[in-house]
């Protein structure tokens, strides 16, 4: 109870600086590629305006003074932050390029598509806004890497995602932290391998990607873990892998950066940090993430571990269960594309 009264007056307060872009996060269509829903934002957008305009005093008097023109000027300002907040709430596909050993890619480049913290959030029916931005991008295989559901909202809009992913692309996942807290992970797990996703927990799966042999490893979230079982599970995983093969790490956590290291994987992939929930634009320099705390180090596009490995972290989709929205931070599907390197001589 307290929580929602929190989240509510968050957003009413936050509703009057950044506008009615906030009332987007629950809306199902937000993704879905249909644009008719301009036709009731465009007035709500204007009412704030309107109501930014009564604040700033500019409905008394009409005498054009210097104090005047700098409301306006304010007014204009509160339009252009609101109008770029509203646009910053529309999801995107964004592509990456990770290098690898020629050796370990013989048949040519994959494609990888990156699904992280979905937290259960509608993005259109079935989520055909992430259908379409996938089937843009044509990925060789989807990694699900943890808080696909969520442990407060109805898990029938990943659900539906997951039923249209499984028949046009392989699907990997591993747990975030929420499954756990939803104290339902087992039976999350047993519906997601029933409806054809491999569920990655400790072990290492092989598959045949464009004729490329590829080891999916994967590894709990450590919610309810010791750290020591939990770094035993992925050295399982990685024993059970084939050092010939390319090794894609999949996990929740990135800020696990000194295990990771240990391990001569070729890609690691994670989220949790949700893009550090505010970001400051233009900067990109993220404001919060969990378990890293303020100004956080690892939220968001490619990273180098101390062994040379490649780190991807995925800002997410989630929107609507957060305590706070979303500001200037972009709900994100990646494409991570890899292709083969020669070794350099030194």
């Amino acid at each position: 109870m307290m929580q929602a009264l929190v989240t509510w007056a968050a957003k009413a307060i936050l509703t009057v600086i950044f506008g009615p872009y906030l009332c987007i996060p629950d809306a199902a269509w937000l993704g879905s590629g249909d644009w008719s829903w301009l036709g009731w934002m465009l007035p709500l957008y204007l009412l704030h305006l309107a109501l930014v305009w009564w604040l700033l005093g500019l409905h008394r008097g009409r005498k054009v003074g210097l104090g005047r023109i700098v409301r306006i000027g304010e007014l204009a300002l509160v339009a252009l932050w609101s109008a770029l907040a509203l646009w910053y709430q529309l999801p995107v596909a964004e592509r990456y390029a990770v290098e690898v050993p020629a050796a370990k890619l013989p048949h040519g480049p994959l494609v990888l598509a990156v699904i992280s913290d979905l937290h259960s959030c509608r993005y259109g029916e079935d989520g055909k806004g992430v259908l379409a931005m996938l089937e843009r991008a044509h990925p060789d295989a989807v990694l699900l890497v943890g808080d696909i559901f969520d442990d407060r909202l109805d898990d029938e809009p990943a659900q539906a995602l997951v039923r249209a992913l499984v028949p046009r692309y392989p699907c990997f996942y591993v747990t975030g932290n929420h499954e756990f807290w939803s104290d339902r992970v087992v039976g999350m797990k047993t519906w997601l391998a029933r409806s054809g996703v491999k569920v990655l927990a400790a072990e290492s799966e092989t598959r045949e990607l464009k004729g490329n042999a590829v080891d999916f490893l994967g590894v709990d979230d450590p919610t309810e873990m010791t750290d020591e079982y939990w770094f035993s599970s992925l050295m399982y995983a990685y024993g059970r892998s084939d050092a010939r093969h390319l090794r894609i790490l999949l996990t929740h956590r990135p800020e696990r950066i000194e295990a990771y290291g240990r391990f001569a994987v070729d890609l690691v992939v994670a989220g949790h940090a949700h893009g550090g929930q505010w970001r400051c634009p233009g900067a990109g320099a993220a404001v919060f993430a969990p378990n890293q705390g303020i100004w956080p180090r690892y939220t968001d596009g490619l990273y180098r571990l101390a062994n040379g490995t490649a780190m991807f972290v995925s800002r997410g989709l989630a929107r609507e269960n957060t305590l706070m929205p979303r500001f200037f931070n972009h709900p994100q599907v990646a494409m991570i594309e890899l292709t083969g390197t020669q070794a350099r001589k030194e």
